[in-house]
């Protein structure tokens, strides 16, 4: 990295690459399209300097004025400048902000944009003279996926300019509508995101400060959640970021927790994150729907655990980019002025208490009317395996679809509770072929009346009955070095 090369601005650094050898084994030259960036590949909060600058020159500034119709003394008359302000003639603005606009091109809207909506905030604090050199660059706020134009999405970015000293000489906002590379039927690389969530259903966080629990978590659950949030300290989010980034789980099973959208500590994860190859993410203290629809580019479970985000719970759920909803007992007893989620005490001691019970339904409801995916709380007291036990049991039979874990010690007991026994399969199987035979909507078997609800039931079973979980004896046969459940896993 050099700062203060050539053709950049004081104080601006400057990334190099080592040029690219020619591909040795291909028998034809490959051909690259030189293009902008489709609406995918635009990440928010992302830099974009484009180069080369441009030096303004007397014949620009003449040419474009009077090609405007423009008559300004200011830009053409330099005896009548001499005697102003600022003792010569200024650069048209319009051709400022123009150049501005025009040298993101290249890198941003080459073949990729498909209309400019719109440009707003415009502002020159400086001016800039005959001779200087104008330097340009463009930071992506916003984009959302088009509501009435299928397979397109609106940017908003905000250029800046700054001449050859650093000085901002111009600023911008420019929304666009983009094209992606999908609908340009292009074969480029593009980042895929499933809106279908299929992970569980024992989840397993693990701090993203601590990278060397990472592959062991893997091990042991069926996804693992990688925290960016509340296991990690102020002061350990920056290399939590980077262990993240350079992490190698499979995205399949893999999400990413981070801070709630209103914080500063949320702009770095989702830069942190757009190095990474995890696109499903987990959103913390969820509620905002216009911040969660502009996360396109993301599969998103909404982590709601504050007041606002359980009302918000049944229109979040409905968001496209939305695949999943999760509760949170602890942090919205504390949105609310409370003290705890469970009883503490007497003969309800470790039961939720009612405001908790009724958010962890609400949520329910609201994934289901939509459906996606309800995953249900951690349970703190990971020592309690008989109360995780029967609150997984609980879950399941609820119709939460997965079950957040605090420790590996959990992963068993969930997934024994997702895990339908042999004769709850067989039953299910003999329903089923039963329903298959009868040919008709509602039919008798042994001596019940059988409709759709009783049938789906039937399926789900059958579906958590699918993917292999391996038992205590089966982890035991393959880690025979594997620690006991009751030791910590660090």
């Amino acid at each position: 990295m050099n700062e203060g090369q050539a053709g950049y601005p004081k104080g601006h650094k400057v990334h190099t690459a080592p040029a690219q050898a020619p591909d040795q084994e291909s028998q034809e030259p490959r051909v690259v399209l030189q293009r902008g960036l489709y609406f995918e590949e635009l990440q928010i909060g992302t830099v974009y300097q484009h180069r080369p600058g441009r030096t303004l020159t007397e014949a620009d500034n003449v040419q474009f004025t009077t090609m405007t119709m423009n008559t300004q003394a200011l830009h053409l008359d330099a005896a009548w400048s001499a005697e102003q302000p600022f003792g010569q003639r200024l650069m048209n603005s319009m051709f400022t902000l123009s150049t501005m606009v025009g040298q993101s091109v290249a890198q941003l809207t080459q073949g990729t944009i498909v209309a400019q909506l719109g440009m707003s905030d415009i502002s020159f604090p400086h001016p800039m003279f005959h001779g200087d050199t104008l330097y340009t660059e463009t930071v992506v706020v916003e984009k959302r996926l088009s509501a009435s134009r299928p397979g397109q999405g609106i940017v908003v970015m905000e250029h800046t300019g700054r001449n050859q000293s650093g000085v901002v000489v111009g600023k911008a906002s420019r929304t666009a509508l983009f094209g992606s590379s999908q609908a340009n039927n292009t074969k480029e690389f593009t980042i895929s995101v499933s809106h279908e969530f299929t992970m569980g259903p024992a989840l397993l966080f693990a701090p993203a400060d601590r990278p060397e629990r990472f592959a062991k978590a893997a091990e042991r659950s069926d996804a693992v959640i990688i925290d960016l949030e509340d296991a990690v300290a102020p002061e350990a989010k920056a290399a939590a970021r980077a262990n993240m980034a350079a992490c190698t789980l499979d995205p399949a099973t893999t999400m990413v927790r981070i801070n709630a959208l209103d914080t500063a500590d949320a702009a770095l994860d989702l830069a942190a994150l757009a190095r990474s190859p995890f696109r499903t993410i987990m959103v913390a203290k969820a509620f905002d729907l216009g911040a969660i629809v502009r996360l396109s580019e993301y599969a998103v479970v909404v982590l709601c655990e504050t007041a606002a985000g359980i009302i918000a719970a049944e229109e979040l759920a409905k968001l496209p980019n939305v695949v999943g909803l999760m509760w949170g007992a602890e942090d919205l007893v504390a949105s609310l002025g409370g003290t705890s989620s469970r009883f503490t005490t007497g003969a309800r001691a470790g039961q939720y208490r009612a405001v908790a019970l009724q958010a962890r339904s609400q949520l329910l409801l609201a994934a289901g009317a939509a459906g996606k995916v309800a995953i249900d709380s951690i349970y703190a007291d990971f020592a309690d395996l008989d109360g995780l036990a029967e609150e997984s049991e609980d879950a399941v039979a609820s119709g939460f679809g997965a079950k957040a874990c605090i420790h590996p010690s959990q992963v068993a007991v969930v997934r024994d509770a997702y895990r339908p026994s042999e004769a709850s399969v067989a039953a299910a199987q003999e329903l089923l072929a039963a329903a298959d035979a009868a040919g008709t909507g509602v039919f008798a078997f042994k001596g019940q009346m059988v409709d759709g609800p009783i049938l789906l039931h039937a399926r789900q079973t059958l579906r958590r009955a699918t993917p292999l979980v391996l038992t205590l004896a089966h982890i035991g046969a393959l880690f025979p070095n594997a620690r006991s459940l009751g030791e910590r896993w660090d």
